[in-house]
């Protein structure tokens, strides 16, 4: 399989090369969490496209991770798209350290991580009017327990 199609040159070598049980979950995390939500048509083969997942295979290793939650299925019109949850990204970034990548492309991805819920957590803080920065920082302390 050569998923590579999908994010160009953005999949570690040592994914795709690797023969590890979780290869083809570790794909479909890494390519959600990079490019945010995909059409099922990015993974999939179809005619004149040999290089991506069939679609036997994708939907089998796609229905394990709906179930452990964690990513997410859902219809744009009649098109299935599937985006990485939270939960989603705390497991890839778990599963990237047993490929023994380099820091900086896990460091990338945990930026990235923590870059999507600063708006959420500034909106938060800014409708509650919490100005204490106290409060601002032991609630932050406690969004990081409880996602961990």
């Amino acid at each position: 399989m050569n998923i590579k199609s999908v994010i160009p040159d953005k999949i570690p070598i040592e994914i795709l090369e690797s023969e590890r049980y979780d290869q083809y979950e570790v794909l479909i995390l890494y390519a959600l969490a990079i490019n945010g939500p995909l059409k099922r048509e990015k993974f999939i083969n179809k005619e004149g496209i040999d290089n991506r997942i069939n679609k036997n295979t994708f939907h089998k290793y796609a229905n394990n991770l709906l179930k452990q939650q964690l990513i997410e299925n859902y219809h744009v019109g009649r098109k299935s798209e599937y985006k990485i949850t939270t939960k989603g990204e705390d497991e890839l970034l778990r599963r990237l350290k047993d490929y023994s990548l380099d820091f900086q492309t896990i460091n990338k991805l945990e930026q990235e991580r923590i870059e999507k819920k600063i708006p959420k957590l500034i909106k938060f803080l800014d409708d509650f009017e919490i100005a204490d920065t106290e409060i601002k920082l032991e609630f932050l302390d406690l969004i990081n327990v409880i996602t961990h």
